[in-house]
């Protein structure tokens, strides 16, 4: 019953991300620089001063907290990407309740860094290439 409950809350996030991009794709290209902000999809939020391809900002959320750190910068600097990590977690979580293993934290690792090593070198080593 608990995997049902991470599914949902997978889905839940699921949406809040498409209301997102729909709502930055929606405006008009001279509002998208004024709409930046963390809550918001913005596909530079990333990089440093929103410049494709130069250097990692700094993870917002840790940065608050004067941590100053480039990993994860992915997954903290725009609501969307945030968004999208913790539907992620969701889904694993699902998986590893519905299976009912004794050793849950080290399945959840497992698929996390699983999941985030392929993307990342997909993303950044495969599709880069090709634009």
């Amino acid at each position: 019953m608990v995997s049902v409950l991470f599914v949902i809350l997978a889905a839940i996030c699921n949406a809040v991300m498409d209301r997102l991009m729909i709502k930055y794709i929606n405006l008009p290209e001279n509002k998208r620089n004024d709409y930046y902000g963390w809550f918001s999809f913005d596909p530079l939020a990333k990089w440093k001063f929103r410049i494709w391809g130069k250097e990692k900002a700094y993870n917002v959320l840790l940065y608050k907290l004067k941590i100053r750190t480039k990993w994860l910068t992915d997954n903290c600097n725009d609501a969307w990407h945030f968004f999208k990590s913790l539907m992620i977690v969701f889904l694993g979580l699902s998986v590893v309740f519905y299976k009912q293993y004794f050793c849950i934290l080290i399945d959840f690792l497992i698929f996390g860094f699983v999941w985030n090593i392929v993307f990342n070198t997909f993303y950044n080593k495969i599709l880069n290439k090709k634009l």
